[in-house]
């Protein structure tokens, strides 16, 4: 390859590193400032709490400080290098394509993370969906015996999974002499959602305050009432994920079959700068889709 084709690949190859910097980095940053904005509205409303309830809310916003966009695990660190190790492979010396090799590196670290994001998405969604459920009968079980903890224990028994599991080990938790802050903020971690906080919040106020007997009835209806509108938006969302998949999932095969209906277009893809760099695009407009869908993951599913 001489020299000026080597030029224009590496050329878009930077431009395609620099794009993908700039999205990571305004939505990392836009994070940043809406939780600095959470922090300075709450710092700014007067709210008559005693110094506990206090310490344990500013326990649980250093914990949150950041979203984390990555979910790094032994399942992910394998699949991940198998998979970005083969791509490259395949784009090195098939595609005969130093740039696309690199990209396509890049993807197969971003597809399996997507793959982690979307079941912890399918569990929260599970969550979400019981979550009324269980403010009701914690709500009942707690007029009953207004004794945080007992509340909690009888109710992970009336509960099915994922939210059995949560309630549970928060059960083990208390019996095993854990602090109340330290249960309840592993509570708040596991209930991603906003209401599944505004949940936790209340639990912790109940081991100091019976006065939030009627709050718990009031939360249990508001998620009731906000159910359907939000499995409404969760459709349209998958709807169009769905469709930006199956965009993005038919550009290899529509390489492969215009290589096996047309052999001369594998020579122009792999050996002409043009063919290579509508090849590097390609694999940029599948890398984007992916990115984006797992910032859109994310997003549907802490906030």
């Amino acid at each position: 390859m001489i020299f000026y084709e080597w030029l224009i690949l590496v050329g878009l190859f930077l431009v395609t590193f620099i794009f993908f910097i700039l999205i990571v980095g305004i939505i990392k940053k836009q994070a940043t400032i809406d939780w600095l904005e959470k922090i300075e509205a709450k710092q700014r409303k007067k709210i008559n709490l005693s110094n506990s309830i206090q310490a344990w809310l500013i326990k649980v916003e250093q914990n949150s400080i950041v979203p984390k966009f990555l979910r790094i695990t032994p399942i992910y660190i394998l699949s991940a290098s198998l998979l970005s190790v083969g791509l490259f492979i395949f784009g090195f010396f098939y595609l005969n394509n130093l740039p696309a090799a690199i990209l396509l590196f890049i993807v197969g670290l971003a597809f399996p993370q997507q793959m982690i994001i979307r079941k912890d998405l399918i569990r929260q969604e599970k969550i979400l969906e019981q979550l009324g459920t269980a403010v009701r009968i914690f709500a009942a079980e707690y007029a009953d015996t207004p004794q945080t903890f007992r509340a909690i224990s009888n109710t992970a028994d009336r509960l099915q999974e994922p939210m059995a599991g949560i309630f549970l080990k928060a059960k083990k938790d208390f019996l095993a002499g854990l602090a109340v802050d330290d249960v309840m903020l592993g509570m708040y971690t596991s209930l991603k959602t906003e209401y599944g906080k505004m949940f936790v919040q209340l639990l912790r106020l109940s081991a100091e305050d019976e006065a939030t007997k009627p709050l718990f009835l009031k939360l249990a209806m508001r998620i009731s009432s906000q159910q359907d509108l939000i499995r409404r938006n969760r459709k349209e969302v998958t709807a169009d994920r769905i469709v930006s998949a199956l965009i993005n999932g038919m550009i290899i095969p529509t390489f492969l079959i215009i290589n096996y209906i047309v052999p001369e277009a594998f020579q122009f893809f792999t050996h002409t700068s043009l063919g290579k760099g509508i090849v590097v695009i390609s694999i940029v407009s599948i890398m984007s889709g992916m990115i984006l869908d797992i910032f859109a993951t994310r997003g549907v599913t802490y906030e």
